[in-house]
């Protein structure tokens, strides 16, 4: 395995930790009406919680009535809160996670406990792949919007499957798509077909929102993506092949190209009045439209050993 320097590692945790400390405005994915519609679309739930769906699919499909996961572990968790809401839950008894950026672990640790769930979670600083050596440990592996984060994808999937117990279950939630957000041209063809639809006022600055917001998208300068987080999107593209070399036994919901995320993220802050659904709906249209061309930049996955 491609293990990361000390130095990328910290230069990781220091801009989590920056990321923590800052006025983040809401995602595409922390959009009620944007979550719910996903949930609908690809795992026929009704939550208006992101990825919700797909952990109700793991529970009804693949855990035994009553049952759960004995010991899981998760890698760059950041502060564990979906993690740390599957124990709440009942679905995990109790998980380790693994976290560079110490603000974040801090964050996780207080929520565990007003959680009342402290006993049932351990976080860890350090490299996982480095301090994880014993195989067939746990029965559940969770990647939450974390495995693109990865250095090397292949060796990330490769060290999930022997950290499981045989039988045991791979997880993963995350953007799948082109390295460094590299995305082909189709795809801001889309996105800029979907911003055009929204009302010019969505765009502009005002007194709740400081920052204009372009209307016509563009691919972000590779370069500059690195030079920012050197993890981010770093070996992204390789994720969804590797998990199909490696758990054959698996179901892949391949549910969006990027369109979403592209069209909707920064200005999703600005667009939670019901006036804008029919909006959201004609760019998760164009989304999943061309998904289903096999332009994939999002994708959760359920894999068995």
């Amino acid at each position: 395995m491609n293990k990361e320097s000390n130095g990328t590692e910290n230069n990781i945790g220091d801009y989590w930790d920056s990321r923590a400390a800052a006025d983040r405005p809401i995602s595409w994915m922390g959009h009620p009406y944007i979550s719910k519609s996903f949930n609908e679309k690809v795992y026929g739930s009704s939550s208006s919680k992101w990825g919700a769906g797909l952990f109700e699919v793991l529970k009804k499909k693949y855990l035994q009535k009553g049952g759960s996961f004995k010991r899981a572990i998760a890698v760059a968790c950041g502060n564990g809160r979906k993690e740390m809401q599957l124990v709440k839950e009942g679905m995990i008894d109790h998980i380790k996670m693994y976290e560079l950026a110490t603000s974040r672990i801090e964050e996780g640790r207080a929520m565990a406990k007003r959680m009342g769930i402290q006993n049932k979670v351990e976080f860890v600083y350090g490299n996982a792949f480095e301090m994880e050596k014993e195989k067939e440990k746990y029965d559940l592996v969770i990647w939450l919007n974390a495995i693109h984060h990865m250095m090397d994808t292949p060796a990330a999937v490769q060290w999930s499957s022997d950290m499981l117990l045989k039988g045991g279950f791979f997880v993963m939630d995350d953007y799948v798509g082109p390295n460094r957000f590299q995305w082909p041209r189709i795809v801001m063809q889309y996105c800029n077909k979907a911003r055009a639809k929204f009302p010019d006022s969505i765009f502009k600055r005002s007194e709740q929102f400081s920052r204009k917001r372009h209307r016509v998208m563009r691919v972000v300068d590779q370069n500059m993506v690195s030079g920012v987080d050197p993890s981010e999107a770093a070996d992204s593209a390789r994720i969804l092949e590797a998990i199909s070399y490696i758990f054959p036994k698996r179901e892949e919901f391949l549910y969006s190209s990027g369109v979403s995320t592209l069209a909707l993220n920064d200005i999703s802050s600005r667009i939670l009045d019901e006036r804008y659904k029919h909006f959201i709906d004609h760019t998760i249209q164009l989304d999943q439209d061309l998904a289903g061309k096999g332009h994939i930049g999002f994708a959760s996955v359920i894999a068995v050993k």
